[in-house]
């Protein structure tokens, strides 16, 4: 029965194959308006829809329509499930009508099968047995998906596999918070120690600092685009091939059109139109951008976390702005590069990548 990285998985004993659809029955109930709506995000599973500020399919008009889910249900988006778009609910509501609603049967744990679709093997399954279509999604057909062979252990296994997982995972959020709290505390001191160079309203040299005219520093680019990969800018400074990170409420728009640019690993990236709320930073991936992007280099090999660092503080403090190319909305315009790139100033490359060696 098993098919694709699936059949390499050797059978414990008591262990056996069963069909999704002998596994959970496919439930299409409809006629609840008034129920909470439901959507599945990636890395976060079935939520409340208004729990998150970054879904912008809109709901229908008749949400009579909508399926009706119940606390345990499997729901599969089905667009994304390739993507781990899939989960357990943890409450009653509605969904979309094109998500699939599994109910699973007696003898299985609706957390266990969470934890089994999730997995690497399962997912690398879902994205064979999905239908690409283009730009860059992946349908996966019911007819395909009801027959994905699952691995069923006997029901006290599937729980005591549960147990040791929930533990394992919470064990690992609370080091991941603890990281984030480091991470925050360290950004806190780089950016103070950018801000004694930079000061609040203009630029100044403290210690001796050399400050030179940005243009000197980096130089924007317009590089040709080679890959598929789509890079997006986001407003807490990350800079990151999209499907790294969600794509969820993105469209694809940047591949059709034809002014798409190439950005690669440390290039500063300032969004044309959103770099004033942060929009600024280096580049983790290689890929293509739109053409909204400014992509610059650093000269004579200079840091480019520094300089993005550098720019993104001059942001947010509101002094990018002041150069801003419109009058009735704020955007950064570096399109004039005399104009924005001689007024305004950084320190020499040695001692910016000095800041942030001193800050991690």
């Amino acid at each position: 029965m098993s098919q694709g990285v699936l059949q390499e998985i050797d059978l414990p004993d008591g262990w056996r194959w069963m069909r999704l659809c002998v596994a959970t029955r496919r439930i299409q109930e409809t006629g609840k308006p008034e129920a909470e709506p439901l959507s599945v995000f990636l890395n976060a599973g079935v939520i409340p829809r208004e729990s998150r500020s970054d879904n912008h399919n809109n709901l229908g008009e008749d949400l009579g329509k909508y399926q009706y889910v119940r606390v345990g249900d499997v729901v599969f988006n089905k667009l994304r499930t390739w993507q781990g778009g899939l989960g357990v609910s943890p409450r009653d509501g509605i969904v979309s009508p094109a998500y699939y609603v599994c109910r699973p049967n007696s003898g299985w744990s609706p957390r266990y099968l969470n934890y089994l679709l999730l997995s690497r093997p399962y997912l690398s399954e879902l994205t064979r047995i999905s239908k690409f279509m283009p730009p860059s999604q992946f349908d996966v057909p019911w007819d395909s998906l009801r027959l994905l062979p699952l691995l069923h252990p006997p029901l006290d296994e599937q729980q005591r596999i549960v147990d040791f997982l929930d533990a394992k995972v919470d064990a690992i959020d609370r080091l991941l918070e603890a990281n984030r709290r480091l991470v925050d505390l360290n950004n806190d001191r780089v950016d103070a120690r950018v801000r004694t160079v930079i000061g609040r309203s203009k630029i100044a040299s403290v210690d001796g600092s050399d400050l030179v005219p940005l243009k000197r520093l980096i130089v924007k680019l317009q590089r040709r685009a080679t890959q598929d990969s789509i890079v997006s800018e986001f407003r807490d400074g990350q800079v990151v091939a999209r499907d790294e990170r969600r794509t969820h409420g993105f469209t694809e728009s940047a591949k059709s059109d034809p002014y798409v640019q190439g950005v690669e690993v440390g290039d500063v990236v300032v969004h044309g139109l959103d770099g004033f709320a942060g929009s600024i930073g280096d580049s983790e991936s290689s890929g293509i951008c739109s053409p909204v992007y400014h992509v610059c280099l650093p000269r004579d090999s200079g840091d480019a976390a520094f300089y993005g660092r550098l720019l993104r503080i001059l942001a947010l403090d509101g002094y990018l702005s002041l150069f801003g190319g419109s009058a009735r909305e704020r955007a950064i315009d570096f399109r004039n590069w005399e104009r924005f790139g001689s007024k305004q100033s950084g320190p020499r490359v040695s001692w910016g990548g000095s800041v942030l060696l001193a800050g991690v």
